[in-house]
């Protein structure tokens, strides 16, 4: 769901943002993600989840893609609310529908989530059971990496293992924020943009803010499995929605060599923080943070007005 804003820009509509704050009183201050579900354990290791989760692969056999937006907010989402050690949600398909900004959230919207939830479960990333004469969905998570092993809140693990185990690289975790969802971002990012988030915060961990990040096709493919059509796609969505500011550097500024250059990323995390806003014109990007601050003045008054 989007609210079209002339022919400059579309933002969440504020129902979206309402169920998200509502689900927020039940969910964590951010999503913990592990590193591996993003990107391979080994150069050449298996497909990482994230890529399998986007194409639909299973079994080692390609699914097409279809479906692969709704099936990454899901469980970004499912990993968003567990909050007790006992990896269990019983959501309805329709809050779900609802929290994603999915079109007739009790229509359509509830099949496309039981399709996701069917996909999810014959890959292996959760087990569902069904109550007798009930609408409620029992769901039980497994590893978000496809490990074959229960779930487990990443940091909980670590607190559990020696400084010096090496299970440690297996639970080092990347940590989406609640704003993502409250904010409206959910949905209105596409599944490319959703990705490479993630792979931007996962390559922005344990970096001083500012950092410049770069990757180049080879490494998307190498190391995560995403194709150049979803890197492009995916980075250039996020600069229209001034989540990352994009600058070109030279590869060796002292060669004598022909000039080489690439693109880097700065990643602007606080945006998420911000109302959700998507630019439709590339050249009105310096306008975003002007946007950002109307909206969220109106978001604050609203809050005031709330609390007299």
């Amino acid at each position: 769901m989007q609210e079209v804003l002339g022919a400059n820009s579309v933002k969440a509509k504020p129902e979206v943002r309402a169920v998200a704050r509502e689900a927020a009183r039940r969910a964590k201050k951010a999503a913990p993600v592990r590193w591996q579900f993003m990107e391979r354990a080994q150069p050449d290791g298996p497909s990482p989840a994230l890529a399998r989760i986007l194409r639909g692969d299973k079994a080692g056999r390609r699914g097409g893609g279809r479906g692969g937006e709704v099936r990454l907010k899901l469980l970004l989402s499912m990993l968003w609310m567990i909050r007790d050690p006992a990896p269990v949600l019983t959501v309805p398909s329709r809050a779900w529908a609802s929290l994603l900004g999915l079109d007739d959230p009790a229509g359509r919207g509830t099949r496309r989530i039981n399709e996701a939830i069917a996909w999810l479960a014959d890959a292996g990333f959760l087990v569902t059971d069904k109550e007798t004469g009930s609408i409620k969905r029992l769901i039980t998570m497994r590893d978000e990496t496809g490990a074959d092993r229960l779930y487990e809140l990443p940091g909980a693990v670590l607190r559990g293992l020696g400084p010096k185990d090496v299970r440690r690289a297996e639970h080092f975790y990347i940590q989406v924020p609640a704003g993502f969802w409250t904010n409206g971002w959910i949905s209105l990012l596409s599944g490319a943009a959703t990705s490479m988030l993630l792979l931007l915060l996962r390559l922005q961990a344990n970096r001083p803010t500012g950092t410049e990040l770069w990757f180049s096709p080879g490494d998307a493919k190498e190391r995560f499995d995403l194709s150049d059509d979803t890197r492009s796609k995916g980075l250039r969505e996020l600069t229209m929605a001034g989540l990352i500011t994009m600058e070109r550097r030279a590869v060796d500024p002292t060669s004598f060599e022909y000039e080489r250059v690439r693109n880097v990323y700065v990643l602007q995390r606080d945006r998420l923080d911000m109302p959700a806003r998507i630019l439709t014109d590339y050249d009105l990007a310096p306008w975003w943070g002007v946007a950002a601050d109307i909206d969220t003045k109106a978001a604050d008054d609203d809050t005031k007005l709330r609390q007299t």
